[in-house]
């Protein structure tokens, strides 16, 4: 699986990235608010992509600590994944800001 999604990587990062920066050109009275709301989530959301990028891209070059990148890579995207959630049931519920 991890084979198949390497050729492709970047461009997933890469997406976040633009969508990111064109909240910020386009929209900057919603981007400075949810940015200030979802500063703590939103470093953590990014520590775990750096440690699922990471993961991703030593996992091929380890040969001993092959599983401990195989559970970075599980720990970074269970996090990520729960994060963008809750950012999004907290923006569905209505936070103050």
């Amino acid at each position: 699986m991890l084979s198949a999604t390497s050729p492709v990587w970047d461009g997933n990062e890469t997406c976040l990235v633009l969508a990111a920066t064109i909240l910020f050109g386009a929209f900057p009275i919603v981007y400075a608010p949810l940015l200030s709301a979802f500063y703590l989530p939103m470093i953590a959301l990014l520590a775990s992509l750096i440690l699922r990028g990471v993961a991703f891209e030593f996992r091929y070059k380890a040969v001993k600590m092959r599983r401990l990148w195989d559970l970075g890579f599980g720990a970074g995207s269970l996090t990520a994944t729960f994060i963008q959630g809750m950012t999004v049931g907290a923006l569905v519920e209505g936070v103050p800001l």
